[in-house]
């Protein structure tokens, strides 16, 4: 794997501090976001669960093809606690955390503007 370039960096960079600002003025939306993910992974994972406890059931899965399904399962609804833990935690991020604004802001004119530079010139 290559390192990363100075480009690829502020990029980078940039997207991060976009998604931060995003989040502190709009903390509504970017939970209405989690949620919906948090829902979708974890139906997804409880109805792979169901599908592989079902398959060996009436014996139309093999063991191993349940095996493997359940894991993938576990691993549906480890994520879906995650996306559910953030979701009690998001407000209070955003509440108690302060956010120096206009440090990002300057941050981001920065980086917007060496990225039009170094796109300019090629």
């Amino acid at each position: 794997m290559e390192p990363a370039t100075d480009s690829q960096r502020r990029s980078e960079e940039l997207n991060w501090l976009k998604a931060i600002v995003l989040l502190y003025s709009e903390p509504d939306k970017s939970l209405a976001k989690i949620k919906r993910l948090y829902i979708l992974i974890s139906c997804g994972a409880l109805s792979l669960l169901g599908f592989a406890i079902i398959g060996i059931y009436f014996g139309f899965l093999r063991h191993s093809d349940s095996f493997v399904m359940s894991l993938f399962a576990g691993a549906g609804c480890g994520i879906g606690f995650m996306y559910y833990s953030i979701c009690r935690t998001v407000h209070y991020q955003v509440r108690y955390t302060a956010l120096r604004e206009e440090l990002v802001q300057q941050r981001i004119l920065e980086l917007e503007g060496l990225d039009s530079k170094t796109t300019g010139d090629k």
